[in-house]
């Protein structure tokens, strides 16, 4: 149908050949003009002078249309600007006949079979389908496929944006290559499918890598989690770890390999093993630390256990000074030897971690200095014993049938006179700052 309003008209660019002889002497004249001539048709040169005069005398918006029934069928191409333009393009030029003079016609080569055979078989190659053999729908299949794959380019674009994961290079090349094939239209499906062939091996090599970062993203992702999580941890402990250790050592350059390459891929799945090897030995490692630690701390007890009498009345005020300035130095002397050794008595998972646990630990110690000078100025020895005593080792051990009157309990009466005693006694325990150890 033809809808006229002015000098503007609208087409339908799907209308079926109302006017088969008339289609077939304007199919004639283009091919004279077109691959004999050599000569691009102009749509107003056409429509107003060629076949509105005798012998045709046709109207000119008749002419126009049997010219976007060849543009429908594929046998021709509507060139403005020196361009293929697309549908949208096309139609507001069309219906416009003031813009008739800015449109030439040229007729569509018909594409060798074997650039078809060739984008068929690289379009199976790279999307695991064969697209059907007419030019028209390959090259819908393949612009299909291709918008389908940019889809997905974004996705993993997305996924490895914080630069944690391989991949980004690949995927923004790729991602390229994709763009710029799209931007190829239905009207321009002979360059698609030259540009396509064109870069078969790039294409191929590139789809090989995009598999890879499919794999990585689906079923390696978790390995490679587990890397950048433990590394850091092991990396504090690195150069205790590997000191006359060669297996370490490689063990961490093959790490530091696989986490820098852009393509480690192949290597991910020796990723576990080189961190089992790692963290099997940093566990003998924070183990040895660990107990020097525990033998440190106490030895610090033993020795102010052996120095100070915790439950005795000293003979002066001269006395404790002295047995405190002792205790004093032995404490700053172990001190010194438990910190050299960055030893700790907790779970820490790295040797920095120990020895701050240690030196916490050991700062509730006084040092042989502040003894002193607390004893001088205060000149009550027993009191900052006691402070020590209540530091390090204070606690309380509760027998609970201590408590018992009679050997059953037979009463609600006899239950509520044993928890009161029992519950007195601990309560007095902690208000005393003693630890309480039932047995």
């Amino acid at each position: 149908a033809i809808l006229f309003r002015d000098d503007v008209v609208t087409f339908n660019l799907n209308l079926p050949e109302n006017n088969p002889l008339a289609l077939e002497e304007v199919r004639k004249y283009i091919e004279l003009s077109t691959l004999q001539n050599n000569k691009e048709i102009n749509l107003y040169d056409a429509c107003y002078n060629r076949f509105s005069e005798q012998p045709y005398g046709w109207l000119e918006v008749e002419t126009a249309l049997l010219f976007v029934q060849l543009y429908a069928a594929g046998e021709i191409n509507f060139i403005i600007g020196g361009d293929i333009p697309n549908r949208n393009v096309l139609n507001n030029a069309l219906t416009d006949t003031k813009k008739w003079q800015s449109i030439s016609i040229v007729q569509k080569k018909a594409i060798n079979p074997e650039t078809l055979k060739n984008a068929r078989e690289l379009g199976r190659s790279l999307f695991a389908a064969m697209g059907p053999s007419a030019e028209d729908d390959l090259y819908k299949f393949l612009r299909t496929e291709l918008e389908n794959r940019q889809k997905q380019l974004k996705d993993f674009t997305d996924q490895v944006a914080n630069g944690q994961y391989p991949g980004k290079k690949i995927i923004d090349e790729f991602n390229s290559i994709v763009s710029d094939m799209l931007r190829f239209n239905e009207n321009e499906s002979q360059r698609f499918f030259q540009k396509f062939n064109e870069r078969r091996e790039y294409l191929q090599q590139l789809n090989e890598k995009y598999q890879d970062i499919c794999n990585f993203l689906t079923d390696q992702k978790s390995i490679w989690d587990n890397m950048l999580k433990k590394m850091p941890e092991l990396k504090q402990n690195q150069r205790q770890l590997e000191k006359d250790n060669e297996s370490i050592k490689n063990a961490f350059k093959q790490l530091d390999a696989i986490k820098v390459s852009e393509e480690p891929y192949s290597m991910i799945r020796e990723i576990p093993a080189l961190l089992n090897t790692i963290t099997a030995e940093n566990n003998k490692l924070l183990e040895q630390y660990r107990n020097k630690s525990i033998e440190n701390i106490a030895q610090i007890v033993e020795s102010i256990n052996k120095n100070i009498n915790l439950n005795g009345v000293l003979e002066s005020v001269d006395q404790s000074i002295k047995i405190a300035t002792e205790t004093g130095k032995i404490l700053c002397d172990t001190y010194v030897e438990a910190v050299d050794q960055v030893t700790a008595v907790t779970n820490s998972v790295n040797l920095k971690g120990i020895g701050e646990t240690v030196q916490s630990v050991l700062s509730q110690i006084p040092t042989m200095k502040s003894v002193a000078e607390i004893i001088v100025a205060e000149k009550d020895a027993i009191k900052d014993i006691e402070k020590i005593k209540d530091t390090l080792s204070k606690s309380k051990t509760i027998h609970p049938a201590d408590f018992l009157t009679k050997p059953y309990l037979e009463t609600k009466i006899d239950i509520d006179e044993f928890l009161n005693k029992l519950r007195n006694e601990m309560e007095n325990a902690i208000n005393n700052n003693e630890r309480i150890k039932i047995q």
